[in-house]
């Protein structure tokens, strides 16, 4: 597999993982509290790299976004995020999100929030 090509890897293993799983049924469930507490940048290591998202809100659910790529929106679904193939999961410290974990299967990334 070509994993710098124009085909993702992470395409080819959601294309493979829908076909023979189909896709997910479950229907997203509904944030109930203050949206505006996971806004904020997070940041760190990935995949030999750094990685930034910024994660605001739009009043019903989350948007992140990495550098200047399209914004992807979140569902809520089971006390966390998921756009759907990754599951994004806040963590909360003395009453403040500082963290955000994003499990893509293929990687886990633990990225903490800028002051």
């Amino acid at each position: 597999m070509n994993t710098i090509g124009p085909v993702s890897p992470a395409s080819v293993a959601d294309f493979v993982s829908d076909k023979l799983f189909g896709k997910d049924p479950e229907e997203p469930g509904s944030f109930i509290g203050d949206l505006s507490r996971f806004n904020g940048v997070y940041s760190g290591p990935a995949r030999g790299q750094s990685l930034k998202l910024t994660v605001t809100d739009n009043d019903t659910t989350l948007v992140v976004q990495r550098d200047d790529e399209k914004p992807v929106t979140l569902k809520y679904l089971n006390d966390q995020w998921t756009n759907g193939q990754q599951i994004y999961q806040f963590v909360e410290n003395n009453g403040n999100v500082d963290q955000l974990r994003i499990d893509q299967v293929y990687g886990y990334y633990i990225l903490k929030k800028s002051k």
